[in-house]
């Protein structure tokens, strides 16, 4: 959570006005510890188990053949 919140905070835009919420990871952290407690850290923990494995078998997948291709 906290990787996905800092990666949508710095847009361009929001720097020139001034707008970005965050200015590190640990800041990140207290201000949603802050807002939502510990189930604000958990927050897409559900989509991301189920996804995991296909993501992770495709680019095992891609390594092999292409270990394979190139050996």
């Amino acid at each position: 959570m906290i990787k996905s919140r800092l990666q949508t905070d710095g847009f361009p835009s929001q720097r020139a006005e001034g707008l970005q919420k965050y200015t590190s990871a640990i800041d990140c952290s207290k201000k949603l510890w802050a807002e939502q407690g510990a189930k604000g850290f958990m927050r897409g923990f559900t989509p991301t188990m189920i996804r995991s494995p296909f993501v992770n078998g495709a680019t095992f997948a891609v390594f092999e053949l292409t270990m394979r291709a190139i050996a």
